[in-house]
């Protein structure tokens, strides 16, 4: 599987085929970085990878006085960065065959990758046996002022954690969600769930 990253690289990844994948005469195990003028061999098809970008630099930047330039908008917003690996795969890699050992990882790939975008996100890169998922935040901007979604009189009776309650006394269009976060005195993750979970009820929008 040829996989590319939002980086521009692309990766090679064998999901554990019978007869290999090879790069440059090398058996492809964990996910392999391709370069310009890599030799690619499937089975009995060899391929040279040709991608004469990658890596390359922007040699010049944009004067701010051209038509030409285009300004870039930063937008503040929590994100979760998840990596895992395979325990103890250094003694694995000792202890199977190399045929084997590129099944079970191959494996570890294809079911990972679809675990996680199943759950919204995608493999940011590939660490040797480990993957980097990157989880956008729910809340998106941070620096937006929350909103009541129902009329105060349909929240009488919603259930409603103590603490959850306490973040909506904090909504009064002024504080932004990055602030209901520090003032709420409890821990940032814990009232980031808070506050998604009135979110996802529709409670706040």
């Amino acid at each position: 599987m040829l996989q590319q990253m939002e980086t521009g690289e692309f990766y090679l990844i064998d999901l554990g085929s019978r007869n290999g994948s090879f790069v440059n005469g090398r058996r492809v195990s964990i996910p392999v970085t391709l370069r310009n003028g890599d030799r690619i061999i499937f089975g009995q098809t060899e391929l040279d990878f040709y991608n004469p970008t990658a890596g390359r630099r922007l040699d010049r930047i944009h004067d701010n006085d051209s038509e030409d330039f285009t300004a870039t908008l930063t937008v503040r917003s929590l994100i979760s960065v998840m990596v895992m690996d395979i325990r103890d795969f250094t003694v694995l890699t000792r202890q199977l065959d190399e045929t084997l050992l590129s099944e079970v990882i191959g494996n570890w790939f294809r079911k990972a990758g679809q675990i996680i975008r199943e759950h919204g996100s995608w493999v940011d890169k590939y660490i040797g046996d480990a993957i980097m998922a990157v989880f956008q935040s729910f809340l998106g901007d941070l620096d937006r002022q929350p909103a009541l979604a129902r009329p105060l009189h349909e929240l009488a009776s919603a259930p409603i954690s103590p603490r959850a309650a306490f973040l909506l006394s904090r909504i009064d269009g002024m504080l932004t969600i990055d602030e209901i976060l520090d003032v709420s005195g409890m821990p940032r993750l814990e009232a980031y769930r808070h506050l998604t979970q009135l979110f996802l009820r529709g409670i706040l929008r």
